[in-house]
């Protein structure tokens, strides 16, 4: 390992729509393991913060997306429109 760690991003909002989002940015290449890992974790400590549910593994509820980031970034200056190199 080149002791750069592996992290994934999650952000959320409790007010867009009538359920909370989350949403979870994984690195290009991560394993389901890796992901069932994280998803314990924020179902333990985030979910209840930001939401009602049933059960303890339960999401329902709040809409949960997993992304995975690519290498190839390209940024857009949102007042031009134009490409920031």
């Amino acid at each position: 390992m080149s002791g750069s760690k592996r992290v994934a991003e999650v952000q959320y909002s409790t007010s867009i729509g009538s359920r909370p989002i989350v949403e979870m940015s994984v690195p290009q290449g991560t394993h389901m393991s890796e992901i069932a890992k994280s998803i314990d974790t924020l179902s333990k400590e985030l979910f209840p913060k930001i939401g009602p549910r049933g059960c303890a593994p339960c999401i329902s509820g709040i809409d949960f997306n997993i992304r995975e980031r690519l290498n190839e970034v390209v940024r857009i200056d949102l007042e031009t429109g134009g490409l920031i190199r």
